[in-house]
């Protein structure tokens, strides 16, 4: 048990019986303190101040917590999932279980190695992941269950050093890994064989590897059926344990079971056991843009135009008439009737037109001339709403980072948010929505084509449309969200870095010479209602000014009296008094001091004054009365390291002032490791996150860490 654990305790007995939702948060509180889980200990205390629940502070009333936990984690993030009640974020090596208004649900549950090759299944009880590091010859794949952690498989598959896996998709029940391997040639210039392996619970314990296939998109409860690629011409294959194969279209959903559309273009099931199963056809499907999908509780199929409905049938179950022309219809089961009757009937929707909602957790996109509508299958029965009336006929719609992107017929375009309210309406030939706030409008073919940056806003006056000032061709634009500096890749010649708001080129690097780097700030995840920029998830339901994420993005901090001092991501610059009140701030409030894109982390100048530095150790960024941040008088002023304070800092080594011995930051009782750690003079411990800083006294200090061995032991 963690030593502030211990405190929990003492805390979760001396309460009194609350309401439902106050009891679940303390119980998640105490749990987590107990378990080495020190962030999922300050999300619920930070949830427990909006519901009037009292909670810890598990760090002692000495420390101090910059930045708000609730959403913010200790690492950027590797996969996010909008699984409806519940979110689900793998960081840094766990997986949290979060309510949708960010509340931690349990614990975290902690993986053996990091989540960047991680699947979930449908019911989001079981994440499944690999890893497969260079100069090891295997590849390791493992799922538990969430919440509670139960390993449910643990196994490998032996490779060369140089192979490579990546990729992984998890059995329902979390009996099976599937994942891509590539197995390298020992000698000469053949190429790399690529296969499918299956990592499984079996009586035998071996893997299997399928030669042939790539890309797996589901597998079956012990690896008893795949759905994956055909090397070379991609079809979609469905394989069975008795080794037969079949070709299926490009779609499939699972819901427990999986479903396909089979060669026919009919509804086709997978129960776990691999068995296949063709319930009697509910209604046409043709190939002219049919389709599936899983979408929250329901399998939806699409009949594609110019499907033929099925012939009716008599009383005695004989043929009736032929079949009859169909509209395009949707057929909706919801999933727990069709697994327990396959043969069950579905809901028919006639719908023009649809296209899944990615800012939903569970909708649908429907149209009709110029009307957009929204099938929402969140509940237990499908509920359709108008969403906007665009300025023409709808071509078709779709959805990324809460904006609606319509197209038009005569290359029209209407960006909308999630209430349907205009944000740009233009023409182009293609139209790339990069971020919130910022599309790419290109017009031509690729090897001629132009480009116009798009800022998007609700009021028209505040809306740009800018020619960039980049030679005709096929360029790949990556915009920053808070419109500064952007590149701009040539794959054959060169990248750019740009202005997005003027237009104009900053400065041009030649390749291969001047390796591509890529700059700007943008939304590098999302699932459903939430979008993750760094180490910290949006709602996207939530507004925001447009101007960049809201939130906390340190990478460094420094102390300077009785404010904290904080570099955050893209340069900027804060101060806060925390809890302590600065003159002419509120408390808690932030104080923003200048931006420099270029600053890496805090270091000294002259006779120990604090400065920013950058990558090449130059001072980048000096502090002057106000405070305010200036730019230095010399471009080529060198720096000093941070001294290692009161605290004797050495890397992740601390004595703390006055002690004697020294400790280490301890992974397994904080359950996170800091990116690093400082020493300031007139106060504790500062424990620089992505997302938060942590000013930690000595107490709360030990607690998160371990007597150091000797360097001789």
């Amino acid at each position: 048990m963690l030593r502030f654990g211990i405190l929990l305790g003492l805390i979760v007995a001396a309460g009194t019986a609350a309401e439902d939702p106050k009891r679940e948060l303390r119980a998640v509180w105490d749990q987590a303190g107990k378990g080495g889980d020190l962030w999922t200990v300050l999300q619920a205390e930070a949830a427990a101040k909006r519901i009037d629940l009292k909670l810890g502070p598990a760090l002692g009333t000495a420390s101090v917590v910059y930045g708000d936990p609730l959403w913010a984690f200790p690492s950027d993030l590797d996969r996010l999932w909008d699984l409806g009640d519940v979110v689900l974020v793998a960081v840094a090596g766990r997986v949290y279980r979060l309510a949708v208004d960010g509340r931690p649900l349990s614990p975290s549950v902690s993986f053996p190695f990091g989540l960047g090759n991680s699947g979930v299944n449908s019911e989001g009880t079981i994440v499944g992941a690999m890893e497969k590091r260079y100069g090891l010859n295997v590849a390791t794949g493992v799922s538990l269950a969430i919440p509670g952690g139960e390993q449910r498989l643990k196994g490998a598959v032996a490779l060369a050093n140089e192979d490579s896996a990546w990729g992984a998709v998890v059995a329902s029940d979390g009996t099976a890994i599937a994942m891509t391997v590539e197995f390298r040639p020992e000698k000469g210039p053949a190429p790399p064989n690529t296969r499918v392996a299956i990592i499984r619970n079996r009586q035998d314990g071996r893997p299997a590897v399928l030669e042939g296939f790539r890309d797996p998109w589901a597998v079956g409860p012990e690896g008893r059926w795949l759905l994956a690629h055909e090397v070379g011409n991609y079809r979609q294959v469905l394989i069975t344990a008795a080794g037969n194969q079949r070709i299926v279209s490009g779609d499939a959903g699972f819901g427990g079971w999986a479903a396909v559309l089979n060669e026919q273009r009919q509804l086709a099931l997978i129960d776990p056991a691999g068995t296949v199963i063709e319930p009697p056809p509910a209604m046409g499907i043709s190939p002219d843009r049919s389709g599936l999908d899983s979408i929250g509780g329901w399998l939806v199929v699409a009949s594609g135009f110019g499907a033929k409905a099925p012939a009716l049938r008599s009383l005695l179950d004989e043929p009736a008439s032929g079949s009859r022309p169909q509209p395009f219809t949707l057929a909706l089961w919801r999933w727990s009737a069709l697994i327990a009757d396959p043969n069950s009937e579905p809901i028919l929707i006639e719908a023009p037109a649809f296209s899944r909602a990615a800012h939903e957790a569970a909708a649908v996109f429907t149209w009709s001339g110029a009307e957009l509508s929204l099938l929402d299958l969140s509940g237990p029965q499908p509920v359709t709403r108008h969403v906007l009336t665009a300025p023409g006929d709808i071509r078709s719609a779709d959805s990324r980072y809460g904006r609606i992107r319509v197209r038009m017929s005569d290359h029209r375009w209407l960006i909308a948010d999630a209430d349907g309210r205009p944000l740009w309406l233009g023409t182009a030939d293609e139209c790339d929505l990069q971020d919130r706030w910022w599309a790419v409008a290109a017009d031509g073919k690729p090897d001629v084509r132009t480009f116009r940056v798009v800022r998007l806003a609700v009021d028209a006056g505040e809306r740009k449309d800018v020619t960039q000032a980049l030679p005709p061709g096929p360029w790949n634009l990556h915009l920053d969200r808070l419109g500064r500096i952007s590149s701009a890749i040539h794959y054959s010649q060169s990248w750019v870095t740009f202005d997005p708001t003027s237009g104009q080129v900053r400065k041009e690097y030649r390749l291969p010479d001047e390796p591509y780097r890529q700059q700007g700030w943008r939304v590098h995840m999302a699932s459903g209602r939430f979008y993750a920029v760094d180490a910290r998830v949006f709602d996207h339901r939530v507004s925001d000014d447009g101007k960049g994420p809201g939130g906390f993005f340190p990478i460094d901090a420094w102390r300077a009296g009785p404010a904290m001092i904080a570099l955050c991501r893209r340069g900027n610059v804060v101060l806060t008094g925390g809890p302590r009140t600065l003159p002419g701030q509120k408390s808690g409030a932030w104080l923003h001091l200048g931006n420099t894109d270029s600053a890496q982390q805090f270091a000294m100048r002259g006779r120990g004054e604090p400065c920013l530095r950058d990558g090449d150790g130059h001072v980048c960024g000096v502090f002057a009365a106000g405070p305010v941040l200036i730019q230095p008088a010399r471009a080529d002023e060198r720096t000093d390291p941070v001294p290692p304070g009161p605290w004797r800092l050495n890397g992740d080594q601390f004595t703390p002032p006055r002690q004697s011995g020294t400790w280490n930051w301890n992974r397994a009782a904080a359950g996170f490791d800091p990116r690093r750690l400082r020493s300031p003079d007139g106060g504790g411990l500062l424990i620089v996150t992505p997302s938060l800083v942590l000013d930690l006294d000595e107490s709360a200090a030990r607690a998160v860490a371990q007597p150091a061995k000797n360097r001789g032991d």
